[in-house]
């Protein structure tokens, strides 16, 4: 049986996703959710997807805080499972970042796609 740590989420993560959820509330929108996927794409095979949504669905595993929740598919979350989620700042660009992912075998540069185990 394979030891995996559970996925983690960063101080500046969660303090983001708590901001983003409220900013989309203001501006009329239904998110309730932070929704980390997983989509063929990107320049190593798969790229994270991070989106809102204003449901959970049947297979979604809900990890994250109250003021923040984060939803994964098990498909998904199989494919982050020990990774780190963290939120990311320099002069040019801000955006969520997946790192430390012991399932994929090569990641791009700026962190937003993989290619799995």
């Amino acid at each position: 049986m394979e030891n995996i740590t559970p996925f983690t989420i960063t101080d500046e993560a969660q303090n983001q996703i708590v901001k983003s959820l409220s900013k989309e509330k203001q501006k009329g929108g239904k998110a309730v959710y932070f929704r980390i996927s997983i989509e063929s794409g990107g320049c190593s095979g798969f790229q994270y997807v991070f989106s809102f949504d204003s449901s959970v669905k049947e297979d979604d595993i809900l990890i994250g805080t109250t003021e923040g929740p984060i939803v994964v598919d098990a498909t998904s979350y199989g494919f982050i499972e020990g990774a780190q989620l963290t939120y990311e700042e320099d002069l040019m660009t801000a955006a969520f970042v997946i790192r430390k992912n012991p399932k994929a075998q090569l990641s791009c540069g700026c962190g937003s796609s993989f290619s799995p185990l």
